[in-house]
């Protein structure tokens, strides 16, 4: 009989099989990614399909007392909305009794689609009235003629002192058009007013004079229309030189202009609204 003798030392360096770790790891990544892109895809053919509404308190001493608890209705960049969308818009600035209902541009590019915007907006009841400015999709639509048949003031370059209230609501023509003249624009402003432009842009008040402009309401952005999570927006410096501003929300300039942007209450063909959901706002002035 053979007697085979093992030596233990040999048995110790026998090679251990390793797991194989990469595989699994890229597996993770993978099957993380995928769901990173379900998670946009789902929101947004939900989320970012519906209009939300934002209550925002904008507090500044150079709120008059007199204009203390006002309220403006913003909207920008209707674009394609859904018509039963807007009808709802313009129902929820009468539910609200806002005083006044600021339009920042971007209609529908063709005339037939903006009349029957105009024509929604239109049934909104306010206090004061309805204004509007041009966006750079407004060029030939025939916004202006449109929306002065229908009651809505629009504003380029110019601006109107309400006698209820001492506020003074001036606008601009869009600044890709190139003839912005915002000095021009404030130069009516009574004493003691509050100056609230509109400027689809909100570019203009880093790039022109707005010493005069206690509150500008800008849209053009679409808060980055495709973002991560709202928080990486890398279509945003593609429409404004200063996305850190402009993403969306309350910025001032370095010359103290306070803005607002909204990203807007419609949807865009080409390119879906992923975490950047259409909004109408309701700004609340409040004297500091």
């Amino acid at each position: 009989m053979k007697v085979t003798t093992v030596n233990p030392l040999e048995t110790a360096r026998a090679p251990v099989p390793r797991p194989r770790i990469w595989p699994r790891i890229w597996m993770g990544v993978w099957l993380a990614l995928l769901l990173v892109a379900l998670i946009h895809l789902v929101e947004a053919f939900t989320w970012s399909r519906v209009v939300h509404t934002r209550e925002l308190t904008f507090r500044s001493s150079a709120v008059p007392k007199a204009l203390d608890g006002y309220v403006i209705a913003l909207i920008a960049d209707l674009h394609y909305i859904d018509l039963d969308q807007l009808n709802g818009v313009a129902a929820s600035v009468t539910h609200r009794k806002a005083d006044l209902f600021a339009i920042v541009g971007d209609f529908p590019n063709d005339a037939a689609r903006t009349r029957k915007c105009a024509e929604i907006l239109a049934t909104a009841q306010t206090t004061d009235g309805s204004f509007v400015v041009q966006g750079n999709h407004d060029y030939d639509n025939d916004l202006f003629a449109i929306c002065e048949k229908n009651g809505i003031t629009p504003l380029a370059e110019n601006g109107v002192a309400l006698d209820r209230v001492p506020l003074y609501v001036c606008g601009v023509t869009d600044y890709w058009y190139g003839l912005t003249d915002a000095a021009t624009a404030t130069k009516e402003k009574p004493d003691g007013s509050f100056c609230l432009m509109l400027s689809h842009n909100p570019d203009v008040s880093v790039e022109q004079d707005c010493s005069e402009v206690d509150l500008m309401l800008s849209g053009h952005t679409h808060g980055g229309q495709a973002t991560m999570f709202g928080l990486w927006k890398p279509f945003l410096g593609k429409v404004t030189k200063y996305p850190s501003l402009f993403g969306g929300g309350f910025a001032r300039t370095e010359r103290g202009t306070d803005v607002f942007t909204t990203k807007g209450v419609g949807q865009y063909r080409s390119l879906p609204r992923i975490f950047a959901p259409p909004e109408l706002v309701f700004l609340t002035l409040r004297s500091a």
